[in-house]
């Protein structure tokens, strides 16, 4: 009995028509919105897998790169290594020129 008292009053058929109807609407609308989170969530799965592909993918090339610079890195060390050995060629040279005129000068 509690539970009747407890219904707002409806001024007749029409009116109890009309909430139905909103309850109707509503429920409908609570469906294409479940719906309609289904879908993104689906949505968002496929972008979220498209997404950790694409970070896979960067990290791969990543690797690459740094395994190319590694490689330029050992290249540029072994250059600097050839630049130092030939300079001090190109002293040890200049000494023995040097001391060949030294040495062309005593004789004479």
């Amino acid at each position: 009995m509690e539970e009747i008292l407890a219904l707002p009053s409806v001024n007749g058929p029409d009116e109890v028509l009309d909430i139905l109807n909103k309850i109707s609407n509503t429920r409908l609308a609570d469906e294409k919105f479940s719906h309609k989170v289904e879908e993104y969530e689906s949505k968002i799965g496929e972008i979220s897998k498209e997404v950790k592909a694409l970070k896979n993918a960067v990290d791969s090339e990543q690797q690459v790169l740094d395994s190319k610079i590694a490689e330029f890195e050992d290249y540029n060390n072994l250059l600097e290594l050839l630049s130092m050995t030939l300079k001090l060629w190109v002293k040890i040279m200049s000494k023995l020129e040097l001391q060949y005129l030294i040495l062309i000068k005593s004789i004479n």
